[in-house]
């Protein structure tokens, strides 16, 4: 008689049961990420569009032209209006 060990891949996750994730939550995972990185490349236009906004309305906001340009070059794996506060909050 055989006796055969078979090990499972676990991550430690709270609230994933032990063993490989479902197909499922593989799929809600790629979704999440994929509606976050349109989230931020839609800000990232948005941002963009702050560009043809006057110097003085960008400093009523607590902003420059140089924090728009520096937000609108943030990777895609920040946010470019969180880092366009961070620079207002700066200050």
């Amino acid at each position: 008689m055989t006796t055969k060990t078979v090990h499972t891949v676990t991550h430690g996750l709270p609230g994933v049961s032990q063993g490989r994730p479902s197909l499922s939550a593989i799929f809600l995972g790629a979704w999440t990420e994929a509606k976050t990185l349109y989230r931020r490349w839609n800000n990232r236009r948005e941002i963009r569009a702050m560009m043809d906004l006057d110097d003085h309305l960008l400093c009523d906001m607590g902003i420059t032209r140089y924090d728009v340009l520096r937000a609108g070059n943030t990777p895609l794996s920040q946010s470019p209006g969180e880092a366009l506060r961070k620079m207002a909050t700066r200050r």
